[in-house]
């Protein structure tokens, strides 16, 4: 089957204004486009990749990759441009969903006193974006439940920006109150995977609904004002020092 060249596909992007820069990742799209093509028995001519080109210009390649890797499992027929949008944005607002239940699971299991790592970088450039650990640790769950949308959106934004940089990791009150003049005694943060991939777990959105209706960041119905309590004292061991 007779397939279009990397440099017939460029020559009509440039008529639309596509820079030259972008070139690297035209060829590998071409690439990747053909796989799927070849799969479902299509033929593509120039224009055509370079209709699916553009209807995804605008998203970050790793994303359009993971779309294409999808479809090939999942879709019985060969997705039209939009369709193949509608893909990536599945994509995304699924892997939301996960990391908001990730996030769920670790404000439960570590707390605002405790610095933490997230597997997945985004989840802590929207927690920073939304005022940070210690602040999302402090809201009471029914706070937590009534911001869950305002995270699944500032997730879907921040996952179709190439330029966007996480911070190394989120802050507890520990490192917060202690690293200046006690940093031997902070420990290091604590990595949190995501549900995808920790073990015996398959379903974001299943365990989402688990927490939410158990209490989101209180074990066993412990109130965030009891945890908050017991953290500060906590710390005043710790460093010597009232908060």
């Amino acid at each position: 089957m007779s397939q279009p060249t990397g440099e017939a596909v460029i020559r009509v992007l440039r008529k639309f204004g596509i820079a030259q820069e972008e070139t690297p990742r035209i060829k590998r799209f071409i690439q990747k486009l053909t796989i799927l093509s070849e799969a479902y028995g299509v033929e593509l001519s120039p224009v055509k990749v370079v209709a699916y080109y553009l209807a995804v210009a605008d998203i970050p390649e790793k994303e359009v990759k993971a779309a294409m890797n999808t479809a090939l499992r999942t879709l019985k027929y060969f997705p039209s441009p939009a369709e193949l949008r509608e893909q990536i944005e599945g994509n995304i607002n699924d892997r939301a969903y996960v990391a908001y239940s990730t996030l769920l699971r670790a404000t439960k299991e570590h707390g605002y006193y405790a610095s933490v790592k997230f597997e997945d970088p985004l989840i802590m450039t929207v927690v920073e974006h939304m005022g940070g650990w210690m602040e999302w640790c402090q809201l009471t769950a029914k706070e937590q439940s009534y911001r869950k949308q305002e995270f699944v959106s500032l997730y879907r934004f921040f996952a179709t920006k190439e330029d966007i940089k996480p911070p190394h990791h989120l802050i507890g009150f520990e490192e917060a109150s202690n690293s200046d003049m006690f940093p031997e005694l902070v420990p290091p943060p604590v990595l949190v995977k995501t549900f995808e991939r920790r073990e015996g777990v398959s379903d974001g959105r299943s365990e989402l609904t688990r927490l939410e209706g158990k209490g989101l960041n209180s074990p066993e119905g412990v109130s965030v004002q009891t945890l908050r309590a017991a953290d500060t004292q906590r710390s005043i061991k710790v460093s010597g020092k009232h908060p």
